[in-house]
């Protein structure tokens, strides 16, 4: 079993969900005639787009870094 454990591959994973996710929500609600699915859907990229804020986060340079940037005051 292959175990990767690259957390922007998690988080592209978890995007890739999330993505799949709105898509049924969008389809359900047009087969059913509700804009339900696209309330759903606008709650779903919130919670997408606190995500991408944590990845990139966790992707910049930490602070014990930043220390000996020049750009740094």
């Amino acid at each position: 079993m292959i175990v990767r454990r690259d957390p922007l591959v998690i988080f592209m994973s978890i995007e890739l969900m999330l993505n799949a996710a709105n898509l049924a929500f969008v389809a359900f609600g047009h087969r059913l005639g509700s804009a339900d699915g696209q309330a759903v859907v606008f709650f779903v990229m919130a919670v997408a787009a606190a995500e991408v804020a944590v990845a990139w986060r966790s992707s910049s340079p930490s602070s014990a870094c930043a220390a000996a940037s020049p750009w740094t005051t």
